[in-house]
């Protein structure tokens, strides 16, 4: 199914764009917030980081954007990993490597609609309670899906709202799986643009 929707949106991407004239590169810097929601395990993160953009809108109707964004998670939650009748204070901390890939639908010059999938990389993890601290070596995470609207605010500044929810279960201390939705906000600065002739 997923494969199929891909597949569609790259359909969509090239019968839009065969026509098209102009092409307008972008890249620059970014900045985000995130609050995650496990509900399976009752667990709520907050985190941030930053890190770099690069995208191509054509014709003002339709573009696509990657980014590469460091950000740091933390939490904390009632949960007994080892024994059911002992439940305890667990604080939860992970390092990523976030990686979404959005295409977008310009509606005018400074709104877009925006939809497409994200990879989170488990940079590291630790768990820590009242009891023991150690690593948390078996998270993992099967990617997310994203959709959001992306502004304009003058040539230089962009900013974004997204909501993320995760295609599979995410492990933490590797038997323990939920499923994340996450709420995010980027704030990002545009420092090279340019147009070029496309399609003639």
């Amino acid at each position: 199914m997923i494969k199929r929707l891909l597949a569609l949106t790259v359909m969509l991407f090239i019968s839009l764009t065969a026509s098209a004239q102009v092409a307008k590169f972008s890249a620059g810097v970014k900045g985000v917030g995130m609050a995650n929601l496990m509900n399976d395990i009752d667990l709520m993160t907050y985190g941030g980081g930053g890190g770099v953009f690069a995208g191509v809108r054509i014709a003002n109707v339709v573009g696509l954007q990657a980014e590469a964004l460091y950000g740091l998670s933390v939490g904390r939650t009632e949960y007994a990993i080892s024994n059911p009748n002992n439940s305890q204070a667990l604080n939860v901390m992970h390092n990523y490597l976030y990686v979404p890939v959005v295409a977008q639908v310009w509606c005018g010059r400074n709104v877009a609609l925006e939809a497409g999938y994200q990879q989170a990389i488990v940079l590291s993890g630790k768990l820590k309670s009242a009891r023991f601290e150690k690593e948390d070596a078996g998270m993992f995470d099967y990617g997310s899906v994203v959709a959001g609207v992306n502004f304009n605010i003058g040539k230089v500044v962009t900013m974004n709202f997204r909501y993320a929810y995760s295609l599979g279960y995410t492990y933490i201390a590797t038997t323990v799986p939920a499923k994340t939705h996450s709420v995010q906000f980027g704030l990002g600065f545009r420092f090279f643009t340019t147009r070029k002739q496309i399609f003639r």
